[in-house]
């Protein structure tokens, strides 16, 4: 039951109590919905005797400490309870009350498959003490396939009962650690012996090592990536990551040969031009990276040896690289921009999506924008958002569009965009929907967000010539909206598809409906007859 997020306040006590005896919903998500007492009171209710549910979400719904501590003991009295999957993010509740609420799901028959505790407001004493808990309870922890303990600070804490747990064999798919501030050196260890299972890893904002000398990259570092078998999504953005230990780590992903079309997010290291030396190095051979992000990554110059070796890599389909330029003179930008014009232009890139976000290129994002109009034809999703290329950005971006029929998604705000460039876009996005050149008909954009950013600044600078631009504009947005959402694309097909199926069910459980009340009149006419 998912849309009570969309219920008035006074009308949502007495649609919670009504769950308490129901047969048909199998989940409570009340997320971002701010309980009053009298709610909380039938929540407590329904987990006390309903043997249906199975999904209880109360993501930052506002519940306090001694709530918890009662929902706890309400599970613990219900001995049918089929509860598999908990979300308790985003509310401020502290070690007592997690510990006490998880120590009272002993009686959980299938045990839990997701669990979700992020911002909590946990501490690293509680995380262990919590970790030590779900050990000693295999039978309700074990199953775990979903885990988030994100964002709750242990200030440096040692982990040990959480590298214990997950060092023990397990079925996480899912496991989001970030922002706990763990070493990631110790938690390698860890994965590489229990998580085999591992589909996705978020450790963003996080530390390889607590060390503050002598720090070395342990062979487990590198054994993890070279041996897991089903990753598909790994984020160590933000982690101070040492040169050294990136090299390893793409040396191990790169001699894995049960991964492919693996996702990795290493932004925000702070790699410079040592790293980037590290990751040129290993690039091209790697066979199964589909999308990598370097961003703000202070790789500057670096970035005119690295994307001539990430050109020639087969497996790359997606490539961030935005706030890597701040340190580059404006003299020899166009030399660096270089790389990304050749990635863009040349026939053997297989590059699909290409980010240069707040990347603050200004009046050089031109020369990557001109570079569409040579454009190999694999490249069809470009984001240039936070890049101050004003008016004059917007007018060679016009003329890209006019002849690149190849781009499906095209990210353009934050960009100091005025009247004058909305007029511009405008322009050119009319000139193809009139166009009878068969060329031209043939250009697929999908995807173009409304640049909101720019309009509001535009509209407080120049109200009339603004808003006389966005009425030229937004009906041209709108035609590219319709487009990707027409009857000839799969996803609106499937839409389709779903909703014609869901009419289906919903028509014959009416019929049921309607003749087994007519069954059931029948009989109480028959019986008032027979007196």
């Amino acid at each position: 039951m998912k849309l009570l997020k969309y219920v008035k306040t006074r009308d949502l006590q007495p649609i919670v109590s009504a769950i308490e005896h129901n047969t048909w919903f199998t989940g409570l998500d009340l997320s971002g919905v701010k309980m009053t007492g009298e709610t909380q009171a039938e929540v407590l209710k329904v987990m006390h005797k309903n043997c249906l549910i199975e999904d209880i979400n109360l993501s930052n719904t506002g519940i306090t400490v001694e709530f918890v501590v009662k929902l706890g003991t309400a599970i613990l009295s219900n001995t049918g309870s089929q509860l598999t999957r908990i979300d308790l993010s985003k509310n401020l509740l502290d070690d007592r009350a997690m510990i006490s609420f998880l120590g009272s799901l002993s009686n959980l028959s299938r045990g839990l498959s997701h669990l979700n505790i992020s911002n909590t407001k946990l501490t690293g004493k509680g995380l262990n003490k919590i970790f030590e808990l779900m050990t000693q309870h295999d039978s309700i922890f074990g199953g775990l396939q979903v885990l988030n303990i994100s964002d709750n600070s242990t200030k440096g804490e040692d982990l040990q009962n959480m590298y214990r747990f997950l060092g023990n064999p397990n079925n996480i798919t899912h496991l989001d650690l970030s922002g706990i501030e763990c070493a990631l050196e110790n938690l390698m260890v860890a994965l590489q012996r229990g998580c085999t299972s591992l589909t996705h890893l978020y450790l963003s904002k996080n530390v390889y090592t607590h060390k503050k000398k002598e720090i070395a990259v342990q062979p487990s570092w590198k054994q993890f990536f070279a041996s897991t078998c089903s990753l598909e999504y790994l984020d160590m953005s933000y982690c101070k990551i040492p040169v050294d230990a990136l090299k390893e780590l793409m040396l191990g992903i790169s001699s894995n040969m049960h991964l492919t079309n693996l996702h990795l997010n290493v932004a925000g290291n702070d790699f410079q031009q040592t790293g980037s030396i590290n990751i040129e190095s290993t690039i091209a051979n790697i066979h199964n990276i589909a999308s990598l992000d370097i961003s703000n990554n202070n790789l500057d110059h670096g970035l005119a040896t690295l994307l001539p070796w990430i050109k020639t890599n087969k497996s790359l389909k997606h490539l961030s690289i935005g706030r890597n330029f701040e340190h580059v003179k404006q003299k020899q930008l166009p030399t660096v921009l270089d790389g990304i014009v050749q990635l863009i232009q040349d026939e053997d890139c297989d590059l699909e999506s290409l980010s240069l976000a707040d990347s603050k290129l200004k009046h050089h994002i031109s020369l990557v924008i001109n570079a569409l109009g040579r454009s190999n034809g694999s490249l069809t999703e470009l984001d240039i958002s936070g890049n101050q290329m004003g008016d004059f950005g917007a007018r060679m971006l016009s003329k890209a569009l006019q002849i690149n029929n190849k781009l499906k998604t095209i990210i353009w705000d934050k960009n100091g965009v005025t009247s004058q460039g909305f007029e511009d876009v405008a322009d050119a996005l009319e000139k193809l929907k009139n166009c009878e050149s068969l060329y031209l008909k043939e250009f697929h954009n999908e995807k173009m967000p409304t640049p909101v950013n720019d309009m509001v600044v535009a509209q407080q600078r120049s109200p009339e010539k603004t808003e006389a631009a966005i009425q030229r504009l937004l009906p041209q947005l709108q035609d590219v909206a319709d487009r990707s959402t027409g009857e000839d694309n799969p996803v609106g097909k499937r839409l389709k598809e779903l909703s014609d199926d869901l009419k289906k069910v919903l028509d014959n459980q009416m019929k049921k409906t309607v003749e087994d009340m007519l069954e059931c009149t029948t009989k109480q006419f028959t019986a008032i007859n027979q007196r």
